[in-house]
Parts: C-alpha cells; sequence; structure tokens
C-alpha cells in the first residue's frame, strides 16, 4: 500500500505543500508558538491530577510530564521525527513505515522540514505514545485512556450550554409548527442548521486556545445573514434539493470536527433530519484518540449526550426542549438510530484524496453507499473570522 501513496503523490491538489520552516506563514507560527503552547496545555493538565507524590500514578505522572516536556523540545530545536514506540496500538507500524519510506532524505523529516499537516498529525501521535504506553488493566493505574484535552473540551460544553439551549427551544419550536409537507419552512431550517453548524468551527480550540463559546450566543439568523458575505461558495439548497430527491430510509454520514459548541451544532442538524424523515439513520464520524485538542472522540460525543441528559431543566443552562431532545438523542444512541463511529484512518498520517486506497472499506461505506457527507468547514478551508 505504501507504494502506492507517497508524501509525493500526484492526486495531491496541485499546490506545493506548506511547511513551517517559512517565516511570517501560519505554519511557522503554528510550530514556534502554538504547538509549544499546546505541548504546555498537557503538561498544566495531568500536573492537576498530582497526589502525594508516592503512589504510583503520581510517579508515572510525573515521567508522562518530563517526556511531553522532551517532546516540546524537540519541536523547538527542529529535531527528526524519530519512528513511534511500540506502546501498544495497532498503528505503530502504518506510522513507522510511512516515516521509513516518504522520505528520500532523512535530513528534512523534521518538524520544519516535513508538510505542516503531516508534523502535526505526528505531534499528536507522539503525545498519544506517551500516554498509550502507560496503559494499565487497572483504572486506577491507568493513563492509556487519559485525554489531556477533555477538560478544555468539558468547559468548552459548559460555556456552550446556554447557547444551545435558545437554539434547541427554537428547533423544537419551528419543528411543531411547521406541517410536516411544509418544504419552504424546512428548509429555512435546514439553512440556519446548517450554517450555524459551519460557524461553530469558530470555537476550535488548537487555533484559539482563548476561545470560548460565549461569543457565539448570538448566533441569531440576523448574524448568519451577515456571515453569509463571508462563504466562497455555498451549494446547500443543492443538497437540500438532493435530500429530498433521494429515496426515504438513506443514511446521512456526518464527518465530526471539534467538541463542545461545534459538536452540539452538528446534533441539532442530524435531529432536524431524523425528526424531520430527511434521513432515517446518521452516522457520525470522529477519532480514534485525542486530536487536534479538541477533535471528537466518542468519548466526548457520549459525554455531551449525557450532560444534555443530566442538566435540571429548570437551570439557566437549560429548558424543557433540551431536557425533550436529550431524551430523543439517547434513544436514538440506544436503537441504532444515531451511530458513532471512529475510522483508524483519520488519525494516520493519510490525506482524504489518499481514503480510496488506504482504506476502500471505508470509502466504500461514505461514498459508494451514501452519498451524504458533511465535512468540517476547515477540511478545506480554515474559518478565521
Amino acid at each position: 500500500m505504501l507504494d502506492d501513496i507517497r508524501l509525493d503523490d500526484p492526486i495531491t491538489p496541485p499546490f506545493p505543500f506548506l511547511y513551517c520552516k517559512t517565516p511570517d506563514t501560519f505554519p511557522f507560527e503554528t510550530a514556534v508558538r502554538r504547538w509549544p503552547s499546546i505541548l504546555t496545555s498537557v503538561v498544566n493538565d495531568v500536573y492537576k491530577t498530582l497526589g502525594d507524590g508516592s503512589d504510583p500514578r503520581t510517579r508515572q505522572a510525573k515521567d508522562i510530564i518530563a517526556e511531553v516536556g522532551k517532546l516540546r523540545h524537540e519541536v523547538m530545536r527542529d529535531m527528526t521525527l524519530r519512528s513511534i514506540e511500540d506502546d501498544g496500538d495497532v498503528d505503530v507500524k502504518l506510522w513507522n513505515e510511512v516515516l521509513e519510506h516518504w522520505w528520500q532524505d532523512p535530513a528534512d523529516r523534521t518538524f520544519f522540514k516535513a508538510p505542516w499537516l503531516f508534523a502535526e498529525c505526528y505531534l499528536y501521535r507522539r503525545v498519544r505514545e506517551i500516554f498509550a504506553k502507560r496503559s494499565n488493566p487497572d483504572p486506577a493505574l491507568d493513563w492509556g485512556s487519559y485525554d489531556p484535552f477533555a477538560s478544555q473540551k468539558d468547559a468548552t460544553l459548559k460555556a456552550s450550554l446556554q447557547s444551545f439551549a435558545v437554539m434547541a427551544e427554537k428547533l423544537e419550536f419551528l419543528l411543531a409548527q411547521a406541517q410536516s409537507d411544509d418544504i419552504g419552512a424546512h428548509e429555512t431550517t435546514f439553512q440556519e442548521l446548517l450554517m450555524s453548524s459551519l460557524w461553530g468551527n469558530q470555537v476550535d480550540l488548537s487555533l484559539h486556545s482563548n476561545t470560548s463559546a460565549h461569543g457565539m450566543q448570538e448566533d441569531t439568523r440576523a448574524h448568519l445573514e451577515k456571515m453569509k458575505e463571508k462563504i466562497i461558495v455555498d451549494d446547500s439548497r443543492i443538497l437540500w434539493k438532493l435530500l429530498l430527491s433521494s429515496p426515504r430510509g438513506k443514511t446521512v454520514d456526518i464527518i465530526l470536527d471539534n467538541a463542545g459548541f461545534e459538536l452540539l451544532t452538528d446534533l441539532l442538524l442530524a435531529h432536524f433530519l431524523i425528526a424531520t424523515k430527511v434521513c432515517a439513520r446518521v452516522r457520525f464520524f470522529g477519532k480514534a484518540q485525542p486530536w487536534f485538542v479538541s477533535d471528537t472522540t466518542r468519548r466526548d460525543f457520549l459525554h455531551t449526550c449525557a450532560t444534555l441528559s443530566g442538566l435540571d431543566a429548570h437551570s439557566a443552562e437549560s429548558n424543557p426542549a433540551v431536557s425533550s431532545i436529550a431524551h430523543t438523542w439517547s434513544l436514538w444512541i440506544a436503537e441504532g438510530t444515531w451511530e458513532f463511529h471512529a475510522p483508524l484512518l483519520f488519525t494516520t498520517p493519510y490525506s482524504y484524496w489518499h481514503l480510496k486506497t488506504a482504506n476502500p472499506g471505508l470509502y466504500r461505506l461514505c461514498f459508494n453507499r451514501t452519498p451524504y457527507v458533511r465535512t468540517p468547514a476547515d477540511t478545506f478551508y480554515t474559518v478565521p473570522f
């Protein structure tokens, strides 16, 4: 497979790769400022778990902090992208084969000289290695399931709840008012939900470490209308027509991006599609391991739904609509109307254009049987506004 998929694969987009070595560019700022900051946040998160200094878990935490600090040093010194240690995960061989075969000159295999997105994926895989090799069947000693970004994602979720409560109440009202055959009303709601999901990408913790969901509370129709001018291509009306013209009982696939506010907007969109019978099932695709700080894992997906279910319906963060929606989501997850998948491919060095060759099964699942796949806003364009 590696003979067919190379870093210089001719089916990559007809543009040169971006490198962190080029000053005054986003990749350069990423390597010089953002990566060290992210690794520091990992250290701080683990430090909060330290006990009295004598128990085994605390000793392991200190070792983890030391290794993350060493990785930070490697980044800042533009050191070689070394092989991944055998940490027990199934992708170790794949990563090491790629690291061995994708470079004609090993001297170019460094954090600044490697293509930016490859180097960033490698960085998160190295973070994963530090925790994975300390997996333990004893929960009290296990670090393999630890997510060093979970606290940040949970804080963003908490900050998003009031905004979500307003959106949930509005959606419930619109669904109750619209007749089942009121295509015009449903299309307007679909457009708003799709745009809310798009602009939810502004709360991306890997890009904006100080971002909160507070600024997203003005996600009204007027705000979304104002943001339309910033959209390069908008085929949402075509998508709506395709959804309506296809056979009933279809499945819609949604490739998730960030946990927190953006995930909540994705779930509202999926709720609308099921509630209006536009589709019969939604498959969500997330990450198999902590990735790019705020990317959605299975834990985040389930934690979000559980958090909503546990809210007091009379609290500032909730209302009867939230309670109703949370109950419905729990049922849909239990009965399989909503499914969560975490293909390993999405945390490998491969790009989307490698999908057909690298994972034919996933390619057939998403693109041959299911014609509707919504990808994150920054798959092709980062949302800078």
